[in-house]
């Protein structure tokens, strides 16, 4: 199942703002050569094998920067250390770099925004942060909160659930879930919301109180053992339905779980199934055999960040390819271009591109269903398409004749919830029955009383019940005088 959410696209030049220092620096470097930076945890080594590696086949390509080669810098740095990453990230200004990669930290992450901004170098990020950004020289390729959060949304009223609970174990999982936590308001949703203690490694008594409350339909905002605790006291059955916030479930091993029929979704930005993807794997597979290191982690495959971490420098290429087209990199053209839309590439996490505030809020998310054979993609529906919520006879025979006389429809309910159409249009007389014309009114509930016995028949039969028994009694009786074995 596929969940598409769009906005609009900005008239702002993407190209001009991710080089405008290359174009300062293309006085002192040589213009074949361009350098970019890194900086991560020693945690986080598969990003930067990820750089290194996107880096490497975007200097093969020759559609990307034929006459330019990227060079790249990584720092490694340490969470938290706000000071250390400052004066890596100043040594690599220092060597000209061209645009910065991480750190995936929040902390340091936001000493290096504000440093990129004041020295206007592009900073591209790939980490999820619900901080508010509007500085012209930072990119998140991470899709925004909100619109991730709204995805959740639409596929709960896919569902149709009414009433569940949420399960999270950070204060972020709220802001992640913050557009469903309003959804009561707007879609008559029942929500229980509770913590879970990331100190407390057993959540077996909160789940088996769960369980004894019926509650069978949760959002898991938490770490996978939530799911293994569940298992062992029999909570992975087919009245179950499991919703995960995690856009790795792919790496999971979820083999312990296939056989008890319980239903776990979730969402994936990597469509493993994508030729682009298989090939990129497959390389970074070699490699490992060649080098003895690779961006994948082990055998599980490829993490979300990493997929946005090889995308973030095709994206970096790309603009600097169609800047190139356009004009000289010099110094003498030091200026936001408003004229061009932001630039989009094709990427492992699919259509790139960004809307007029810089986020990244219109991506395509596969939803994933835990089947016998594994994870396989649910049936496809378009949230961005009103039509999608209405099903029916009528609905697919409108849906065939567009197709059909090439037009573009879209299907409301009336403001009033009356229907009757037949005031305005003179409709034909139907052509299809199914042969059922008997209505029956549901009965009413009313309160038991002495006689309730008698509800099931009208009054009438009871007398008739009752004047049979007598008339039969009497004929009887009569019968009985006559015979002289009944005489006493």
């Amino acid at each position: 199942m596929a969940v598409a959410m769009g906005t609009g696209m900005s008239v702002w030049s993407f190209c001009v703002l991710v080089l405008f220092h290359a174009c300062v620096i293309s006085v002192r470097a040589s213009p074949r050569s361009i350098r970019i930076g890194g900086l991560f945890e020693p945690e986080h080594e598969s990003l930067a094998l990820a750089l290194e590696y996107a880096v490497d086949r975007v200097n093969s390509r020759r559609d990307l920067l034929p006459s330019t080669r990227l060079l790249v810098d990584v720092q490694r740095t340490t969470a938290g250390d706000s000071f250390g990453v400052s004066k890596k990230l100043c040594r690599q200004i220092k060597d000209g770099v061209a645009a910065i990669f991480g750190p995936m930290s929040g902390y340091p992450a936001a000493h290096v925004q504000s440093i990129c901004d004041t020295m206007e170098i592009p900073h591209i990020e790939t980490r999820w942060d619900f901080q508010e950004n509007t500085d012209f020289f930072i990119v998140n390729l991470y899709p925004h909160y909100l619109s991730m959060s709204q995805a959740y949304v639409d596929y709960v009223k896919h569902l149709q659930w009414t009433s569940f609970i949420i399960l999270y174990e950070h204060d972020d999982g709220l802001i992640r879930l913050q557009e469903l936590l309003k959804a009561p308001t707007d879609y008559n949703f029942e929500i229980s919301v509770q913590k879970l203690q990331a100190d407390n490694d057993d959540y077996r008594p909160l789940l088996k109180r769960l369980k004894k409350l019926g509650r069978t339909r949760m959002v898991l905002d938490c770490s996978y053992k939530t799911l293994r605790q569940a298992l062992s006291i029999n909570m992975m059955t087919p009245y179950y339905h499991y919703m995960l916030t995690t856009l790795d479930v792919s790496l999971v091993d979820l083999d312990d779980f296939k056989y008890g029929g319980a239903n776990i979704t979730a969402f994936q930005l990597i469509d493993p199934t994508r030729q682009q993807v298989i090939d990129v794997t497959n390389d970074w597979i070699l490699g490992r055999v060649r080098t003895g290191s690779s961006p994948l982690e082990e055998e599980k495959g490829m993490r979300t960040h990493t997929a946005l971490v090889y995308d973030a420098v095709f994206l970096f290429a790309k603009a600097l390819t169609e800047l190139m087209r356009a004009q000289d990199v010099t110094a003498s053209h030091l200026s936001c271009n408003r004229v061009k839309p932001w630039t989009e590439i094709e990427g492992l996490t699919g259509t790139v591109k960004f809307d007029n505030e810089g986020r990244r809020s219109d991506f395509h998310l596969d939803v994933v269903g835990l089947h016998s054979d594994g994870l396989e993609k649910e049936d496809g529906y378009d949230s961005t398409n009103p039509n999608d919520r209405f099903e029916g006879f009528c609905v697919d025979l409108l849906a065939e004749i567009s197709n059909v006389l090439h037009f573009n429809y879209s299907i409301h309910l009336v403001a009033d919830g009356h229907y009757v159409r037949e005031q305005v249009i003179d409709f034909t007389k139907p052509f299809m029955n199914l042969g059922i014309s008997i209505l029956f009114k549901r009965p009413e509930k009313t309160n038991p009383s002495l006689f309730s016995f008698l509800a099931p028949l009208s009054f009438e039969i009871w007398i008739y019940v009752v004047a049979a028994y007598l008339g039969v009694s009497f004929m009887l009786f009569v019968l009985a005088r006559f015979t002289p074995y009944e005489v006493v």
